[in-house]
């Protein structure tokens, strides 16, 4: 397995999830614990939250990688579970059901059946092009398309405001974030996470698509 993607925050009510789990040193050691969140309107007025609660909280939040909270969670599966559970290449196709059991049906990524497995139940975890969904939900379409989009990146840059700052420009339809995600070795530098999010109805969604 290899870390991919950008940045992510973990917001109090799903960072104390993982924190009851036992997983908050091990994500603040590759983590940004957002110290402070600001909030800037169109108007150009700023309101800021400061601490470690925020929001009256009593766990932390964090600004982290994607690939880290990745392998944050892989690691300690493999070891609370081992690492002969973790299984990559297989696809899920379809789930039977037999009395008391389920039955996930799977095929390699060039279509060569693999073999059924059995368990008490069967979680998925495949999105919003879901094949098991689909299963469920034959009728139900594909995924509404609301007309908000959103371009993002991440960027090297010297640390602002706290060093551990949330900055939020704008509301809704029209908003920028921008917050550091991971402290580069050298601690004069950051990885900063930005999204620019606005509404702009396009006819098909396309990952390639310029923001101009």
């Amino acid at each position: 397995m290899k870390a991919v993607g950008v940045g992510i925050n973990i917001l109090p009510h799903a960072s104390r999830e993982l924190c009851a789990l036992g997983l908050e040193d091990a994500l603040a050691k590759v983590a940004v614990t957002t110290r402070d969140i600001v909030s800037i309107t169109a108007s150009a007025s700023t309101s800021q939250r400061a601490g470690r609660a925020l929001a009256g909280y009593d766990v932390p939040q964090f600004s982290i990688h994607r690939g880290d909270l990745q392998m944050v969670l892989l690691d300690a599966f493999i070891e609370r579970a081992g690492a002969d559970k973790v299984i990559t290449g297989w696809r899920c196709t379809r789930v039977d059901y037999d009395g008391g059991e389920a039955i996930a049906h799977f095929e390699d990524a060039y279509g060569k059946s693999l073999p059924s497995q059995r368990g008490t139940a069967v979680v998925s975890a495949e999105g919003i092009h879901s094949v098991l969904r689909k299963q469920v939900y034959p009728d139900e379409g594909p995924p509404k398309y609301s007309g908000i989009n959103m371009w993002r990146g991440v960027t090297r840059w010297k640390p602002f405001l706290s060093g551990a700052s949330m900055i939020r420009i704008g509301w809704h339809i029209r908003k920028l974030l921008i917050y550091p995600i991971r402290t580069i070795s050298t601690r004069k530098a950051q990885l900063v996470n930005w999204s620019a999010i606005s509404k702009r109805r396009y006819k098909a969604r396309d990952w390639n698509r310029g923001a101009a």
